[in-house]
C-alpha cells in the first residue's frame, strides 16, 4: 500500500506539507519574539541612525550620542574622515583626514556634509553648519567639526534612493 501511494503521489505534493508546518513554525516563533523582546531600543538605535542624513562620506564612526536639550533630541556622531574630498570657502578642494563631528536637532541646528550639484570632482563633499535656533542646553561649538563652507551657493544634492 505504501508503494502505491508514494508511486502515485506527486513530487510537489509530498514536499507541500513539510514546507507549510516549517512554514507555520517561523510565523510562530516571530510573533513570539516580538512579543517578548520589546523594540524600542531598535527603534530608539534607528532612529539616530537615520536622522543624520548628509552626503556618504569616507568616516569611520568612533562615538554616537543623544541629548535632550529643550524637549528637543540632538544627536551627535563623532569619527575620523579617511581621504575624504572636501570643498572650502574658496572653492578649492583639499583631501581631509582626521577626527571630525556632525550633529542634528532640528533644520536650523545641524553641521552636515553634502554633495554639491555644481561641478568638483567626483566624492567631493562640503559642510554646511547651521546654528540659527540651537536648542538652549545644546553646545554646536563643542564639537569638533571642519571649518563650514561659506562660498557661493553650489547647490546640495537630495539623498541618494536605493
Amino acid at each position: 500500500m505504501r508503494n502505491l501511494l508514494i508511486v502515485t503521489t506527486p513530487g510537489w505534493l509530498i514536499d507541500f506539507w513539510p514546507t507549510v508546518s516549517l512554514i507555520a513554525i517561523t510565523v510562530v516563533v516571530v510573533w513570539i519574539a516580538v512579543r517578548v523582546f520589546p523594540w524600542q531600543r531598535h527603534r530608539t538605535w534607528m532612529s539616530r541612525f537615520f536622522v543624520i542624513t548628509g552626503a556618504k562620506v569616507s568616516m569611520t564612526i568612533t562615538a554616537s550620542s543623544s541629548s535632550v536639550a529643550s524637549g528637543q533630541t540632538c544627536y551627535v556622531m563623532s569619527g575620523t574622515l579617511t581621504g575624504q574630498k572636501v570643498i572650502q570657502t574658496d572653492q578649492s578642494v583639499v583631501t581631509t583626514s582626521g577626527p571630525v563631528g556632525i550633529f542634528y536637532c532640528n533644520p536650523q541646528c545641524y553641521a552636515e556634509f553634502f554633495e554639491p550639484t555644481t561641478k568638483f570632482p567626483g566624492g567631493s563633499v562640503y559642510l554646511e553648519k547651521v546654528t540659527r535656533n540651537c536648542p538652549t542646553g545644546f553646545n554646536s561649538s563643542g564639537v569638533q567639526t571642519l571649518a563650514a563652507y561659506a562660498g557661493p551657493n553650489i547647490g546640495k544634492r537630495g539623498p541618494a534612493s536605493g
